[in-house]
């Protein structure tokens, strides 16, 4: 007689979410904001690319087999847009965003050339996170 096994918990959505947005912290996905309102998020498997993420999509690979990644779970935590839980990801969500870049991370500012471009907030250094500071 053939034994029987229990199928193993399949996690739910909001639980995936979760652990993705946990995997970018854990990763350094970075999320930066264009002045026109468009977010990118860094890629870990290759550096220097940047994946166009929205609240519904990524353009990356894992999200078009998956439906969800970690680029996609950076910008819901980013945005402070987790779903309701108790999950400790959301004590590392951005509470207060960088007053400098407004929490796009990228600022205008004139290179050494003389040109104005879009350059990695040098206060948050591009997270879009107001810096804790600590007061005596």
């Amino acid at each position: 007689m053939a034994s029987v096994h229990p199928r193993p918990r399949r996690e739910t959505h909001d639980e995936a979410i979760y652990r993705l947005a946990d995997q970018a912290v854990q990763r350094g996905v970075q999320i930066y904001r264009t002045p026109d309102g468009r977010h990118y998020a860094t890629s870990i498997s290759n550096p220097g690319e940047l994946h166009y993420v929205t609240a519904y999509s990524c353009d990356c690979r894992g999200f078009a087999r998956h439906q969800r990644c970690t680029h996609h779970g950076a910008l819901l935590a980013h945005l402070g847009w987790l779903p309701a839980s108790t999950s400790p990801v959301s004590s590392r969500v951005a509470e207060q965003p960088c007053n400098c870049c407004g929490g796009g991370g990228l600022v205008r500012a004139e290179n050494r050339i003389g040109r104005i471009e879009l350059m990695t907030c040098w206060i948050c250094g591009g997270t879009g996170v107001e810096p804790v500071t600590a007061v005596a």
